[in-house]
C-alpha cells in the first residue's frame, strides 16, 4: 500500500488495454465533463465497468475478489450497521487472527477502514476490491433486502449534493441508482425505475442491448438539467451514466423577462404577427434551449398552447410538447396550422430557405434559436437574448435584427 500507483490511463497502455490515442480521448472527455479517468474510459466504451474495476485494483495494488455470500463471515460483517453499509458500500467480510479483509466497489472507499477497524475491533484491516452488485449481494445477505428507492429522488439527492455523475446499473431483476459526490453513493431501486426514468428524463433510455451516447434534459422537481447520458449493454443488462451540466429552473414565473418583450408578445394577435430570432452567449445553447421551451408560459400565461420544433431529441424538459423533425421544418410547420398555436419555438442547427415564412404562417409569436448563421437576409422582428447571471436567467428584448 506505500507504494505510489501509475497514472491508470499509463498503466493500461503499458498492459495493453488501451492504446495511447484512447487515453488521449479519455482526457479530454474528463477534461470537458470533469469527474475521474476511469468513468471517461467507461463514457467513451474503451473499458466495461469490471476492467476499470480489475485495473484500478492492479493500480493500488489491491487485489481484485468475488466473493459469495456463503463464503464470508457474517457475525463479522454484521458489525457493520446495515444502514452504513448501504450509504458507503463497504463490508467486512474475512476474519483471520485480527486481520480484517474489507471489500468494497471503488478505491474511494479506502478513507472507511478505519471505521471499519473500530467497528470490528480488528487489529489490521485490508481492502480488497469487488463488484458493485457483489457488494450489494453480500450486504443482502447478512443485512436483508434494501430499502428501494424511487430515481426521482435519487436524482434529486445527487443534485442537491452536487454530483458529478449519476445513472444506473441494471441487471436481470434487479438495479442500482448511483451518484459520485465524492464518494459513489448506491441505492437499490423500486422495481418501477425505468417508468420512472422515462418520465424524468427526454429522450429516454433506450433498451437493453443497445450503446450510445446523447444529450438529454432531466426534469427534477422545479428545475430541468442538461445531461449528456453514456449507455452500453448486453441482453438485459446495462449501465447507462449521465454527466449533468447547470442547473436550471423550471418555474417559468422564476424566469425574468424583459417588460417590453412581455408586452410584444401580447400585442401579436394572428399569424405573422413576431418572429423573433433567440441569441445566448457562447456555451449556453443547452440552457438556451432548454429554457426556450419555457419562454411561451413566462410571456403568454399558463394557458398558452404552445408548441416546440427540435432537429434533435433532448433539449426540451419532460411535460413539454416537443416534436422532433423527421421531415424539413416547413412542411412540418404546415402540416400543424389546423392546430392554430399560440406560439411556437424552434431549436435548429440553421434555417432552410421558406423556414421562417412556414412559421409566420403557424403562429402569432415565433422564437428560433439556430445553432449556426441563419442566412444572408433573416426576416425576423427583433431578437430575443438569453441571459444567465447570479440571480437567475432572464429574457431582454435586444431590437430588431
Amino acid at each position: 500500500m506505500s507504494k505510489r500507483p501509475i497514472r491508470l490511463g499509463e498503466m493500461l497502455v503499458q498492459m495493453g488495454r488501451v492504446t495511447a490515442d484512447e487515453v488521449e480521448r479519455a482526457l479530454a472527455h474528463q477534461h470537458a465533463h470533469g469527474g475521474y479517468m476511469g468513468d471517461a474510459l467507461v463514457a467513451l466504451g474503451i473499458l466495461t465497468r469490471d476492467e476499470l474495476w480489475w485495473g484500478l485494483a492492479n493500480q493500488h495494488d489491491i487485489p481484485f475478489v468475488h466473493l459469495r455470500p456463503e463464503n464470508i463471515d457474517h457475525e463479522l460483517a454484521a458489525r457493520v450497521p446495515a444502514a452504513w453499509a448501504a450509504e458507503h458500500r463497504v463490508l467486512p467480510v474475512l476474519w483471520d487472527e485480527g486481520r480484517v479483509t474489507v471489500v468494497m466497489p471503488e478505491v474511494g472507499g479506502l478513507e472507511r477502514l478505519e471505521e471499519v477497524r473500530l467497528m470490528t475491533g480488528a487489529r489490521e484491516v485490508v481492502p480488497a476490491l469487488t463488484s458493485p452488485e457483489a457488494i450489494a449481494d453480500l450486504i443482502e445477505a447478512v443485512h436483508g433486502p434494501a430499502e428501494r428507492v424511487g430515481v426521482a429522488a435519487l436524482l434529486a439527492e445527487a443534485l442537491e449534493r452536487g454530483a458529478t455523475a449519476f445513472g444506473v446499473s441494471a441487471r436481470p431483476g434487479r438495479a442500482v441508482g448511483w451518484f459520485r459526490a465524492g464518494d459513489v453513493v448506491a441505492r437499490a431501486l423500486a422495481p418501477d425505475w425505468r417508468d420512472e426514468l422515462g418520465r424524468l428524463v427526454q429522450p429516454p433510455v433506450p433498451a437493453p442491448g443497445t450503446e450510445g451516447r446523447w444529450a438529454a434534459t432531466a426534469r427534477v422537481g422545479s428545475e430541468i438539467c442538461p445531461l449528456e447520458c453514456h449507455l452500453v449493454g448486453s441482453g438485459e443488462a446495462m449501465e447507462w451514466a449521465a454527466v449533468p451540466g447547470p442547473r436550471l429552473t423550471a418555474d417559468p414565473a422564476r424566469v425574468h423577462a424583459d417588460p417590453a418583450l412581455v408586452q410584444r408578445a401580447r400585442d401579436a394577435r394572428r399569424a405573422g404577427g413576431v418572429a423573433a430570432r433567440v441569441a445566448c452567449d457562447p456555451g449556453d445553447e443547452r440552457a438556451a434551449e432548454a429554457l426556450l421551451t419555457l419562454l411561451p408560459a413566462r410571456l403568454l400565461g399558463d394557458a398558452v398552447r404552445a408548441i416546440h420544433l427540435a432537429d434533435r431529441p433532448g433539449a426540451a424538459p419532460p411535460g413539454t410538447l416537443a416534436l422532433s423533425l423527421a421531415q424539413p421544418l416547413a412542411a412540418t410547420a404546415a402540416g400543424l396550422e389546423p392546430f392554430v398555436p399560440d406560439c411556437v419555438t424552434v431549436g435548429v442547427d440553421a434555417l432552410g430557405e421558406g423556414d421562417l415564412d412556414a412559421l409566420r404562417r403557424l403562429a402569432p409569436f415565433v422564437a428560433v434559436l439556430a445553432r449556426s448563421a441563419v442566412g444572408p437576409a433573416p426576416d425576423f422582428d427583433c431578437v430575443v437574448r438569453l441571459r444567465l447571471g447570479a440571480d437567475g436567467p432572464a429574457w431582454t428584448l435586444a431590437g430588431t435584427d
